[in-house]
């Protein structure tokens, strides 16, 4: 178990990695449209084809961490290890609902910010990202840290 929780949380991190490593790239080099005319079906979707693959791999790497996050808190909640179920819940929860957060908080003390960070904090796709990479993170740590019991004797069965 621990081996796959292991193997999950390094696939999400490499997913969301190469989620930012791609939109980066798409950003960079997407060009505008130009073209003079009623646009043709081609011309509306094949630019679009790879952000959406883009969009696609960064969701499936968002989903995945969400379920190893949750996979692990099951899993030590079963090895009754319960400051590392509620840790691992503490930082679920935070990395769910860690964007909203982010933008309450941003919008209250935004006269205190420049204008720049601001906008940074409440509108960039990567604070989310860094957030959601925590529960990996955190997985991974767990399953490094986390020794395997060794099995008790039943009592009374020889």
């Amino acid at each position: 178990m621990i081996r796959v929780l292991r193997i999950l949380a390094i696939i999400a991190l490499v997913s969301l990695g190469v989620s930012i490593v791609l939109g980066r790239l798409l950003d960079a080099f997407q060009q505008p449209a130009m073209g003079s005319g009623f646009p043709s079906a081609t011309d509306l979707i094949l630019p679009a084809i790879p952000s959406m693959l883009v969009n696609l791999i960064g969701q499936t790497g968002f989903t995945l961490c969400l379920a190893v996050g949750v996979v692990a808190v099951v899993a030590s909640i079963q090895r009754q290890q319960w400051s590392w179920a509620i840790g691992l819940l503490a930082v679920l929860i935070v990395s769910a609902i860690g964007s909203e957060l982010v933008y309450e908080i941003t919008g209250q003390l935004s006269p205190l910010f420049s204008d720049e960070l601001a906008y940074l904090l409440v509108y960039s796709p990567y604070v989310r990202m860094l957030l959601i990479a925590l529960v990996p993170l955190a997985v991974l740590v767990y399953t490094i840290r986390s020794r395997p019991r060794a099995a008790q004797p039943t009592p009374g069965v020889e």
